[in-house]
């Protein structure tokens, strides 16, 4: 009396045994994305934190002796790095003082400074000039995760 074909409780034991392999294939494959886009996106920040610093020692001397010109080119070779949307210059509050692409709005931070969102980062650094509300604010896409992710797939 042996049947080939399976019971209606061996069609649970069968649907239980793919229902938990394809949820642990899912949540492994989440539990491995998730390191992946945190680190992608700390090398992100850590590269706009030197850029940021990079460009508020150059930019000591413009601002010293208020020369928004050589600001202005100072933040136009931030068009060399192509996940930078936007950089700005402020001199106290108010407009900014030079810009380079989508100029980002002031802050207010005295001190190295970072905030993130889903696919940007901002980045606030002080220019150690005579000025002593200077700072030079850089806006930096991080749409390259984005692209690390159709890589996985």
């Amino acid at each position: 009396m042996s049947s080939q074909s399976i019971t209606p409780l061996g069609r649970k034991i069968v649907i239980a045994i793919l229902g938990t392999t394809l949820l642990a294939l899912v949540l492994s494959f989440v539990l491995n994305l998730i390191p992946t886009i945190y680190a992608y996106r700390e090398n992100a920040a850590d590269r706009a934190r030197a850029q940021a610093e990079l460009m508020a020692a150059s930019l000591v001397a413009a601002v010293d002796f208020d020369d928004a010109q050589a600001a202005q080119e100072n933040l136009e070779t931030l068009s060399l790095v192509p996940s930078v949307t936007g950089a700005a210059v402020y001199v106290g509050k108010g407009a900014p003082f030079a810009a380079f692409g989508v100029a980002p709005r002031h802050w207010g931070r005295k001190q190295l400074w970072v905030d993130s969102n889903i696919s940007s980062l901002i980045v606030s650094c002080p220019i150690a000039s005579q000025q002593p509300e200077a700072v030079v604010i850089v806006a930096v896409s991080l749409e390259g995760q984005w692209g690390v992710l159709k890589v996985l797939f």
